[in-house]
């Protein structure tokens, strides 16, 4: 397997293949149809070696052990394309939090090819159990229903902890951009965790993610109304759309955060970060944010950026955060 290897030709991962960049498309190509430096062509800060990396761990798995699972019962309808992804740790059993990555891709596809396996790869390595979520997106599909989609995963993961081999039922969720997005609503109590019954999660990693919809956190008007009509749909209701709002919705239990962001975001202004780190110190939340010069949006483990090894650097806060 090499950058030149298209999605499709890769014969462990046929059964899965149009999950691994769900909806993706350039120039009106799947990207099961591309190869690596095909979808590099066009984003550049998108990385070939982590995402051979990812996708190495993920052919790994598949020969050892089922792998991709349905968030909700077979026959669901337009539900029946939330799935989850299981990463085993490396060294079974584990003891230790699993943890749940939810990949961005501005609420229109789900990019795990960057973010989320090769994130899990490295997890694995360091003795964590990994599921990667692919939840509902594109025309038709409004939140809550990607929310609905992350609590139905945890909770499909507890009811099945001996399927998962999982020894410690302490979770983290990690997210991306609009996956950061997801994972930041998730952990309010009002929109998250606590209105689908869910357990509260232990931790958030959330990188460069966007944590409101206010037009201070999105200043250009056209990228606004964009982004926010495909979270909510075509003529959505401002006031609706508010009500997600991080800052609006944090109470004293949400989750410790550890945070990821590059000062020359384009796509997602760091004032997102910034003011996700404050509002958790005003409360006294454990958080910690590393926030980079230069490195663009979308570069998932951070390789060949100054955020390289932050997956070492959020493990060892979990820890940290485990023995207070």
């Amino acid at each position: 397997m090499n950058a030149s290897t298209r999605l499709t030709d890769i014969p462990e991962l046929k059964a899965c293949v149009d999950y691994l960049m769900y909806r993706y498309t350039d120039d009106g190509r799947p990207a099961a149809e591309m190869s690596i430096s095909q979808m590099l062509a066009s984003q550049p800060t998108w990385d070939a070696d982590s995402m051979l990396r990812g996708l190495e761990r993920l052919c790994q798995v598949a020969s050892t052990r089922r792998m991709l699972y349905d968030v909700y019962p077979q026959g669901q309808g337009d539900k029946r394309d939330a799935k989850l992804f299981f990463l085993p740790a490396e060294h079974q059993p584990s003891d230790k939090p699993f943890v749940i990555c939810v990949s961005g891709g501005g609420y229109s596809c789900v990019c795990s090819a960057v973010e989320s396996f090769p994130v899990g790869a490295r997890l694995n390595a360091l003795g964590y159990n990994v599921f990667a979520l692919n939840y509902r997106v594109g025309e038709g599909v409004t939140l809550p229903a990607p929310v609905e989609d992350l609590a139905a995963a945890v909770k499909l993961i507890l009811a099945n902890p001996s399927e998962f081999g999982l020894v410690n039922t302490d979770y983290v969720v990690n997210g991306y951009s609009a996956g950061g997005s997801l994972v930041t609503i998730y952990g309010t109590e009002p929109n998250g965790w606590a209105k689908y019954g869910c357990p509260r999660p232990i931790a958030l990693f959330p990188i460069y993610p966007a944590i409101s919809t206010a037009p201070e956190f999105i200043p250009d008007p056209q990228a606004r109304l964009h982004f926010m009509g495909r979270m909510f749909g075509p003529g959505f209701d401002e006031a609706y759309a508010r009500s997600f709002d991080v800052p609006d919705c944090m109470t004293d239990s949400y989750p410790p955060c550890y945070l990821v962001h590059a000062k020359d975001d384009p796509a997602v202004p760091v004032a997102h970060s910034l003011t996700l780190e404050r509002l958790l110190q005003e409360r006294g939340i454990p958080v910690r944010a590393e926030i980079i010069e230069k490195g663009g949006h979308g570069w998932g483990d951070g390789s060949g950026t100054a955020a390289e090894g932050w997956v070492d650097r959020a493990a060892a806060f979990l820890e940290g955060l485990q023995h207070m």
